[in-house]
């Protein structure tokens, strides 16, 4: 046993001697690790640098090869024309001629023979246009410039027209601007009014919206029913919209009577109170505009004129019934069987 503590002893020297140095050689081993990385990666890119280089090398060779090309396609291209000149002019030594003529005029041409072809062509084209001189080109002259001249005086008053036009529309656009503030003020005022009344209180305006540029977006609606805080109309009932919506129809027709107005339901969200202030409000909308009323509320029909009703006999076709309540009397009972329908016809039951 004192053998083999020894012996352990000695062991765990060993294993602590060796973590030293297995610690000391990590230690060392890091900056190596560290330099090899470095080394690789500029192997890395060295070597991409030289195939690079290698690429350029490759492109500058081909560039060369192709300015040879163009090279000797300019000398076959100055031969050409040359010769043109001297098969043209019948002249032996074009450089010459090139340098002698016009050379304060074109300074240039003996060196850039593409602005020489140019020239040419173009002095062709210009000669082909012109074509054969007649001996009536002078009148034909004096008959285009005439003609040019009604032309231009045409053309003069278009322009004057155009900028006519575009005055009266900056003024058009003026006049709606300022009538569509004028009727707007009006129907704000007027809703405003209508909505306090069919609401039995509370307070409405109208207000103009701009869109993301600045430029005038629509209208908005800002109520507060009595007993609510100020809100957009989306956050309001479905029969407080309702009612908003006709005391808005109410303030556009007090502002802009319509000869006759179609209400379609427009009541079937009111409760009995707000029934009420709506047919209150349509009888005195009815002394200027005729009222057409699609209705299934027994409150709105009361102050109806004239009723017509639709309904399914036993044989399964539709009929319409029509009655005309200024001819019932208020004071006695009468049987509405004996009352004449408005429409000849029409079966009254």
């Amino acid at each position: 046993q004192e053998a083999l503590a020894g012996q352990r002893r000695r062991l765990d020297q060993e294993v602590e001697s060796l973590a030293t140095t297995l610690n000391l050689t990590m230690t060392e081993r890091l900056p190596l690790q560290d330099a090899v990385g470095y080394a690789e990666r500029t192997v890395r890119e060295q070597g991409s640098a030289i195939e690079t280089a290698r690429q350029d090398l490759l492109q500058r060779e081909r560039q060369l090869g192709q300015r040879g090309l163009d090279v000797e396609r300019a000398r076959s291209k100055v031969t050409s024309v040359h010769q043109r000149v001297a098969d043209d002019l019948d002249y032996e030594d074009p450089d010459d001629l090139l340098v002698e003529s016009d050379h304060e005029k074109f300074p240039d041409l003996r060196e850039d023979h593409d602005t020489v072809e140019r020239e040419i062509q173009r002095l062709r084209d210009r000669l082909r246009r012109v074509g054969y001189v007649s001996d009536d080109v002078v009148e034909e002259y004096e008959r285009e410039s005439e003609r040019y001249t009604f032309m231009q005086t045409q053309l003069a008053d278009v322009q004057a027209a155009a900028a006519s036009l575009r005055v009266m529309l900056t003024d058009l656009h003026e006049t709606m601007r300022q009538r569509f503030e004028e009727t707007f003020s009006k129907v704000a005022e007027a809703f405003a009014e209508s909505f306090t009344v069919l609401f039995g209180g509370g307070t409405a305006r109208l207000v103009l919206t701009a869109d993301d540029e600045g430029a005038p977006g629509g209208i908005d609606i800002v109520a507060q029913p009595p007993g609510k805080r100020l809100q957009s109309l989306a956050l309001l009932s479905g029969g407080e919209r309702s009612l908003t919506a006709v005391a808005l129809l109410f303030a556009i027709l007090r502002v802009n009577p319509s000869p006759f107005v179609l209400l379609d339901e427009v009541d079937a969200a009111l409760d009995e109170a707000n029934v009420v202030r709506f047919r209150d409000e349509l009888r005195t909308l009815a002394d200027e505009t005729q009222a057409i009323v699609i209705t299934h509320n027994r409150g709105t029909v009361e102050i109806a004129d004239t009723l017509y009703g639709i309904t399914m006999g036993s044989d399964g076709v539709s009929q319409v019934l029509s009655l005309r309540l200024s001819d019932i009397p208020l004071d006695e009972d009468v049987d509405v069987r004996d009352l004449p329908a408005v429409s000849a016809g029409v079966p009254v039951r």
